[in-house]
């Protein structure tokens, strides 16, 4: 009588576990995936070992997030791109030592970092309020390393011009801005297949690797910044103006 009872809870758990998988499974492919992006990006936090931190400078508030603590390696500073935020860091400091100081910031109007659609967006400005931020956790008392890609490369050069004994090291990763003498692979296939192609198979080339999983995490970035779409056009307009 003990062995069936024993058999019979055996097999209803292992019914109640194999229908609560099949329904995450479920969700994280075939479900919304702005949700899904936000479940993923907390989790991503926690198994990172983050801090989501604030810091305000006369009324404005940044927004960033952090691991360790100042040592006598340099800190790492990290800027993102045009419409992401600090997040998209998230894959690449699982790759960093766990006792380097490292910090990723929302940029200016990007992510929880207060957003005042009539402020100005250049690179110049942004790297001001950068600079006040690096001023508002201390972080200018020794050079540190910066790093920026896309637009936050652009900030981060411009950075570096203007408050140069702040920064040790800088790294930019495809900074916008520059003319190169010919165009990439990418953007000559780009511009070829951009008349033909559909806008599933444009996402796959957001990703390196186009598995769903990624493409569910692209999908959620670009559900995350859909509701702020006049202020990302006003901030590329900045941008991309003679004088930035």
């Amino acid at each position: 009588m003990e062995l069936c009872l024993h058999r019979i809870f055996k097999r209803t758990l292992t019914f109640i576990l194999s229908v609560l998988i099949f329904t995450f499974l479920t969700m994280y492919h075939l479900g919304p995936s702005l949700k899904i992006f936000q479940i993923m990006m907390w989790y991503k936090r926690q198994k990172r070992g983050v801090k989501v931190k604030y810091v305000e400078h006369e009324g404005y508030r940044f927004c960033y997030f952090s691991r360790g603590q100042p040592g006598l390696q340099p800190s790492i500073l990290m800027l993102h791109g045009f419409s992401f935020n600090k997040d998209v860091w998230l894959n690449a400091i699982k790759l960093f030592p766990k006792g380097l100081h490292l910090v990723c910031l929302d940029m200016p109007g990007h992510g929880e970092t207060t957003r005042l659609l009539g402020e100005s967006y250049t690179a110049a400005t942004q790297a001001q309020r950068i600079h006040q931020f690096v001023k508002c956790i201390d972080m200018d008392r020794k050079p540190f390393h910066l790093v920026g890609t896309s637009t936050g490369g652009m900030v981060a050069g411009l950075y570096a011009i203007l408050y140069p004994s702040d920064v040790c090291c800088l790294s930019l990763l495809c900074p916008a801005g520059l003319r190169y003498p010919k165009a990439s692979d990418l953007v000559k296939y780009l511009k070829k297949q951009k008349r033909s192609m559909q806008s599933h198979n444009f996402l796959k080339h957001g990703v390196y690797h186009s598995s769903r999983t990624n493409l569910q995490h692209l999908k959620g970035y670009l559900a995350a910044s859909r509701p702020d779409k006049a202020f990302y056009i006003n901030c590329k307009c900045n941008c991309m103006t003679t004088k930035n």
